[in-house]
């Protein structure tokens, strides 16, 4: 937090940030990216309810949701190799020896918080049932999984802890105002991906950049 607060009142000198301030602000856009890898944000109501009166639809009350994207296969594919088993032990030491097969019409559930590095803890439930993840995010990508080092992006992270299938990250010189999918080779998607990626995800950065630089402006911040 320190570090974050010394770059806002160096770059900013007290006054309210422009677009040029932002692309300046590189260690609270890590420390934001970084945030967003352990605790992805990402949800996605594909269900439908029965709602009062007898009447179907999409609920527009969808409570706490877990950082799932829900797809849908148009058409038959195979997805590289992954976790193997349907435990977490298994999920942990295995991989499979080759892709799984998706038949036309099949619903996908993307679970973006291991992938990502992020998500419930151990014991840690949400409404709707949907149990319980892994603590901190998966280590067949990245080292120490469980850190909040926002420098990680600034470094090339290989394909080295396992999962082979993995292309790594690699940061681009210029990043622009986060590391995206493309950079993790889909290992790190806080705002989803491909055609159907959040179309806010440039404005989302910019608000939360504006927001916590205003706000170290403001407070000294201590960790209790």
């Amino acid at each position: 937090m320190r570090k974050v607060q010394e770059e806002v009142d160096r770059v900013l000198g007290g006054r309210s940030p422009t677009m040029e301030d932002i692309k300046k602000l590189e260690y609270t856009r890590l420390v934001l990216a970084e945030g967003l890898r352990l605790y992805p944000q990402v949800k996605d109501d594909g269900g439908e309810r029965e709602e009062e009166g007898g009447r179907g639809g999409r609920s527009a009350d969808v409570g706490v949701q877990p950082p799932i994207l829900l797809r849908r296969a148009l058409k038959a594919t195979k997805l590289p190799a992954a976790h193997s088993g349907t435990n977490e032990e298994q999920a942990d030491n295995d991989m499979q020896p080759s892709g799984v097969s998706i038949s036309p019409g099949a619903n996908i559930f993307i679970s973006v918080s291991p992938g990502s590095g992020g998500g419930w803890r151990d014991g840690e439930r949400r409404e709707g049932g949907m149990g319980r993840r892994r603590r901190g995010g998966n280590p067949k990508l990245w080292d120490n999984p469980d850190s909040f080092d926002p420098s990680r992006w600034l470094r090339p992270q290989p394909a080295t802890n396992g999962h082979k299938a993995w292309g790594g990250y690699m940061p681009r010189k210029d990043m622009g105002l986060y590391p995206n999918e493309n950079d993790s080779n889909y290992g790190y998607i806080p705002f989803g991906g491909g055609q159907r990626k959040c179309v806010g995800d440039q404005f989302a950065m910019q608000e939360a950049v504006v927001i916590l630089s205003k706000l170290f402006q403001r407070f000294d911040i201590e960790l209790a």
